[in-house]
């Protein structure tokens, strides 16, 4: 998805290391945070920056960041808080909304409350997404009826 909404070539390559750490919703992770220098010389120290942070940051919250002006403080899951620049929140962003879309059609039933707030999630995000990718989010969410399940 990233690559067809044209992000640029770190957020691609974050995208398809997002959880190697483990996130707030998916506790597994394939390597340690002790191990990051290993990633960094596969992936580049920008798109590793990113994994790290979509794993330590309290993604529920980072939509509450968009227009923050020049800097943003984002919330770690435990409890610190982080500054990053209006291109780093973009880049993480565009991963969550990427995350959420790719897993959308996998999931037999998803409850109304919780498509509202996807869906919330991709019009705020508007500003910060490229014009494909929020074409994509309308897209998924005119799909699914009020019962969460595709129409």
């Amino acid at each position: 998805m990233l690559v067809q909404w044209e992000s640029d070539e770190s957020t691609c390559v974050a995208g398809l290391f997002h959880s190697v750490y483990g996130t707030q919703t998916f506790g597994h992770s394939l390597l340690g945070r002790d191990q990051r220098d290993i990633v960094r010389s596969v992936i580049g120290p920008v798109a590793e920056q990113l994994v790290f942070l979509f794993g330590t940051i309290d993604r529920d919250r980072l939509f509450e960041n968009i227009g923050a002006g020049r800097k943003s403080l984002l919330i770690g899951t435990n409890g610190e808080l982080v500054e990053v620049l209006p291109e780093t929140l973009s880049a993480l962003i565009e991963i969550e909304v990427a995350n959420t879309l790719e897993q959308i059609p996998h999931k037999k039933r998803i409850s109304q409350k919780i498509m509202n707030i996807y869906a919330r999630q991709c019009i705020a995000a508007k500003p910060v997404l490229t014009e494909r990718a929020y074409r994509q989010c309308v897209d998924v969410f005119a799909h699914y009826g009020s019962d969460g399940g595709p129409r």
